[in-house]
């Protein structure tokens, strides 16, 4: 979530440049983080229908598109399809599919586990809101005064798709709830030895590299 809540640092370029008003421009912010929290339902809908991994790859993967299409923005109004609207949905995806998987792989300490990420497990890119929105702004004004605006969203989009990695990791032990036409199927338990050695997998290995 550290993106989304950290998107202001551009308010300053973006003013600067396309010469909109502050109202109209910090619109832009406003909009990505209602979209984000706004559409839980349609998420949630997803996460039942289609599981949680393939959620969390939809989302982050069109978050990095329309990042990588904001380089390309010529005003304010492609702004906030291109940063808020449509990328507001991928980070939704991605931040409750990730909370999902967590209370489904950590039954015996749900609370405890979603309490770390909502505290900033993920520095931001996802579901790590504590962490994530008093880091990432310093780190948005490092890649502005590096790259300009528009080569920061080039990193910004890699960011965004990170989820994908750890969907791969996501494997059968966290990915309990699939769709089977639109009911929850409970799968076995797995051991933590037997979660181990799936994670030792060599396809997921290559994923997080």
């Amino acid at each position: 979530m550290g993106i989304a809540f950290s998107m202001g640092t551009f308010l300053p370029e973006w003013l600067d440049e396309f010469k909109d008003g502050r109202a109209k421009t910090a619109m832009i912010q406003s909009v990505l983080v209602g979209v984000t929290f706004g559409a839980g339902i349609l998420i949630g809908i997803s996460i039942n229908r289609y599981g949680v991994r393939l959620t969390i790859f939809a989302g982050s993967l069109l978050s990095c598109c329309r990042f990588l299409g904001a380089i390309f923005c010529p005003s304010t109004t492609t702004l906030l399809l291109s940063v808020a609207i449509l990328p507001g949905l991928g980070l939704s995806g991605a931040q409750l599919g990730s909370t999902v998987a967590v209370s489904v792989a950590c039954k015996r300490s749900v609370s405890v586990a979603i309490g770390l990420i909502t505290a900033g497990g993920g520095c931001g890119s996802t579901a790590g809101g504590g962490c994530g929105s008093s880091i990432v702004p310093y780190f948005f004004q490092f890649l502005i005064d590096k790259y300009g605006w528009r080569g920061a969203f080039f990193v910004i989009a890699g960011l965004s798709l990170q989820p994908i990695v750890f969907g791969f990791l996501m494997t059968a032990f966290m990915d309990q709830l699939t769709a089977s036409h639109g009911h929850r199927v409970e799968k076995t338990v797995v051991t933590v030895k037997e979660k181990i050695k799936l994670m030792c997998r060599l396809e997921f290995i290559t994923a997080a590299l």
